[in-house]
Order: structure tokens, then sequence, then C-alpha cells
């Protein structure tokens, strides 16, 4: 009585260490966005960004140690009783919600959204910054109005707008003195003009230079506003997007939060394989877990389930480790109940755009159809938990095809629990997604030391091109992290 009272202690204790992690690095993704709305343009290296990312990866870590531990730690299940599976299938209930990864896969989508919005700002932040800006303020600078003396401008592109009018991207060549008399300190720079704004020679412009005795020309910023200017000398940002964006995670957890406790997200009512028991189109196959090997159909590794007529693959979901559940399942008997059910048809598309969407993206190839598709499936095992998963369709396979489960009436079939999250999968650090991780990881630390904006060129370049390396590094390094080993 006091081991288990020990161990409830310790469990507890590793808990509440996970979520001290979650929130550390929820607190480091909060703080990197105020930073970036505090200070949205300032002197590189942005160490305040750089702190964050860190507190990031310190809760990450807090996490992931806390969840391993509490793994490792738990009791082993092959001292645990292990009852015998009955003879005859009993066929089950479950509620398809408590499915775990169901949840995961939800929070990971929320999180990854969050992660989203402050790489965003921080693209646009790293797309304004030119390196004569970084020169510039990284000294003793000063903001003054000050007169055109000379100007060259090239058209990059057309623009139009919603209302069909068309503006042109345009660069401007100046050279400026800070006297409006024509004297003065000579100016010499860029700027981008993205809307119909005249300048001319003998016009007056904002400008942000380092005064300096010296009479060859200097290098300045130049802007036809000077709240632009303090904007980019640093302060608090004035774009009313940028603030918006930032509230836009909030809204979605909030939003989340709310299906979630409705069940509207998870998928409400009985598990489809269950439903399938309960109408008498299942097929049933009383098994035993074995071990893992690499799947005959498919690629990647799948469970193995022994029965008396041969053996079964079971191919397990996203956020779930073959080996790792092998291992825990070890020796464990159960029966394996599959069907095809609404999720496994395949309905070719109706219109000529949805046909042509279907084409590129390669929907033929990627839908569960042929001789190699697959059933859901759900393994429950003999004390009362199940696994859900997906088994070959062939029936005259080298498989054993099992038998017809007799219709049963739900209030006469068993209710069963999911596995525990803690047999699904050790949490640990896979080479593969860190490998992945690595472009955007470096990309982001670029994008806080480095000067990315340039004036001669088309600017949403220089917005888009960093944001998307570090979100699909980001998503690529989740796919492998979460990959259960095998896929369709």
């Amino acid at each position: 009585m006091r081991v288990v009272s020990v161990q409830a202690d310790e469990e507890a204790r590793l808990r509440r260490r996970a979520r001290t992690g979650s929130y550390t690095a929820l607190a480091g993704v909060v703080g990197f966005t105020v930073c970036l709305l505090v200070r949205f343009s300032t002197v590189l290296p942005r160490w305040d960004l750089l702190a964050m990312l860190a507190v990031v990866g310190v809760g990450a870590a807090i996490r992931m140690h806390a969840l391993r531990a509490r793994v490792l730690n738990s009791s082993d299940p092959a001292r645990q009783l292990r009852p015998d599976a009955p003879s005859q299938p009993p066929g089950f209930r479950a509620e398809q919600r408590l499915w775990w990864p169901r949840h995961k896969s939800a929070t990971a989508a929320v999180v990854f959204w969050l992660c989203a919005v402050p790489v965003t700002l921080l693209a646009l932040s790293a797309g304004q910054t030119t390196g004569v800006l970084e020169r510039v303020r990284s000294s003793d600078f000063r903001i003054a109005e000050v007169t055109v003396v000379r100007e060259e401008t090239t058209t990059h592109r057309p623009r139009t707008r919603a209302k069909g009018e068309s503006t042109s991207i345009s660069t401007v060549e100046i050279t400026a003195k800070t006297r409006a008399d024509g004297r003065g300190q000579l100016l010499e720079g860029t700027i981008r003009r993205a809307q119909n704004i005249s300048v001319v020679e003998g016009g007056r412009i904002w400008a942000m230079y380092v005064p300096a005795s010296s009479p060859s020309p200097t290098e300045a910023v130049f802007a036809t506003e000077r709240s632009k200017l303090e904007d980019w000398a640093g302060g608090w940002t004035r774009n009313p997007g940028h603030l918006g964006s930032a509230l836009m995670p909030a809204l979605v957890l909030v939003v989340l939060l709310r299906l979630l406790r409705r069940g509207s997200l998870d998928g409400r009512g009985q598990e489809p394989v269950a439903l399938q028991v309960h109408t008498g189109r299942a097929r049933a196959l009383r098994v035993r877990v074995t071990g893992v090997r690499t799947a005959t159909l498919n690629k990647g590794n799948v469970l193995v389930l022994t029965a008396a007529e041969g053996e079964r693959e079971l191919l397990l979901g996203r956020w779930s480790d073959p080996r790792h559940v092998a291992n825990s399942l070890a020796g464990q008997s159960g029966w394996l109940y599959w069907s095809r059910t609404a999720a496994d048809r395949h309905t070719p598309p109706k219109t000529a755009l949805r046909k042509a969407w279907h084409l590129l993206t390669l929907g033929r190839l990627r839908a569960n159809v042929g001789p190699a598709a697959l059933d859901s499936a759900v393994l429950v095992l003999a004390d009362g938990r199940y696994l859900r998963g997906r088994t070959p369709r062939t029936l005259d396979g080298p498989m054993p095809a099992g038998r017809i489960v007799p219709r049963r009436h739900p209030d006469e079939c068993p209710q069963v629990r999911p596995l525990e999250p803690r047999f699904l999968r050790l949490p640990a650090l896979r080479p593969r997604a860190v490998l992945l991780w690595m472009p955007g990881l470096l990309m982001l630390l670029a994008l806080s030391a480095l000067p990315f904006g340039d004036l001669t060129t088309y600017w949403q370049l220089y917005t888009f091109l960093p944001w998307a390396v570090v979100m699909a590094s980001g998503y690529a390094s989740y796919r492998a992290a979460t990959g259960s080993g095998a896929r369709r």
C-alpha cells in the first residue's frame, strides 16, 4: 500500500512538472510576440527574441523530461495480472472522443497556429530592416525633415487594388540636403514608394541619419512620413494589423476549447468499428501481441498480432510508436475487430474543379482503395483497454480473415477504455525530426540577427520566403516526430 502511494505521489509530481514545462514554453511564445510588438523594429541582433526562444526550448525540455520520466517510472506491465481473452468475441462499446491521439492532434494544430503568428511578425519585421537602416540606427542618429535635391525613380511592377485602381511599386534614389535652402549635410539613400506619392526635386521628406561634418555623402533612411521612421527607430508598432494578428491565437484557442467541451471537434458518439459490431458488419480475430515488423503492404513498422490461424498486422495512427506499444503490451491477448467504415470509403469527385484538384494532389493514389487498402480496426485487450489502428482489407491473402461478429445490441457489449498515452509512445528526441527542424531554427536565428530588407526588390519575397522556410521546416519536423512508423 505504501509503494502504491509513493508511486501516485511521484506521478503527480511529474505531471505538475510537465505542466510547468508547458506553461514555460507558452510564456516564451507570448513573450516573443510581446517583444515584437513593443519593439517591432530595433537594432540587431534581437537579444530579447533570442532569450524568448531559449525560454521556449527550456520549457519544451522540462516537459519532455517529465513525460519521459513518467513513462519510465510507471509500473512494469509484465508484472501486472494479464487476464486471458474470452473464447468468443464479446463486442465492445467505446466513445471515439476519448481517444487520446485525436485530442493531441487538435492541440498540436493550435500550437502550430500559435507559433505561426510570431514567426509571421518576425518575418515582417526582418523584411523591413535593411543594411542601411541597421547601420544608421546603431549610431547616434537624428530624424529631421530634409530637402530633395535629386531623385531617380525606377518602377518595378504594377499592383492592382481591390477597386481596380493600379499603383506602381517604385524605388526612388534620393540625394538630399539637411537644410531647406539646399545647404547642409549631403544625404543619399533609397526609398520604396508603394503608393502614388510624388517625390520631386525641391520637395521636403523625412530622413534618419547620423550627423557628420564630412562633405562626402552620408547614407540615410528616407520616408515620406515621420511616424514611419519613428517605428523603425523603435517603440510600439502602430500597425493595427500586427496587433490583430497577435490576438488571433487567443481567439483560436477559445474557439477550440469550446468545441472540445461540446465534443463537436473530436467526434461524439460510438467508435465507428463498434457501430459496425452492433450492426453485424464487423469481423473479429482472437490475437496476442507478439512484436513489431516491417509492414507487408505498407512502408514502416506495424504491430504484429498472432492468432491460431496466422498473423495479422495493425498499422497504428499518428502519435503511436509501434515498438513502444509492442514492448508495453507484449504477450497480452484480446480481440481484433475490423470493418470498412465511412472514413475508409473513397468517393470519386463529381465536379471538374474537384477532379482537377484530385489529380494534382494525387488523391487517387492516397485514397484507401485497391488490393492494398486498409480497414479501420480496434484491438480490445482482455483487461478492457482498446487500441485503434488499421489492418489490411484483403480476405484472400496470407492473413487470416477472422470471423463475422454476430449482431450485438450496444447494451450487451462491455464498455472499454482507451489505452493510456504512456503505452502509446515514449517521449524522446527523434533524430529525423531534429534534423528537419534545423533549417527552421537557423532561419529564426538569422531573422533575429541579420537585416533581410532590400528596397530595390519586390518586398513580398522578403516577407514570405523566411516565413515559409520556418513553417515548412516546423511542419516537417512535427510530422517526423509524431509519425507512427508506418503509413498508408
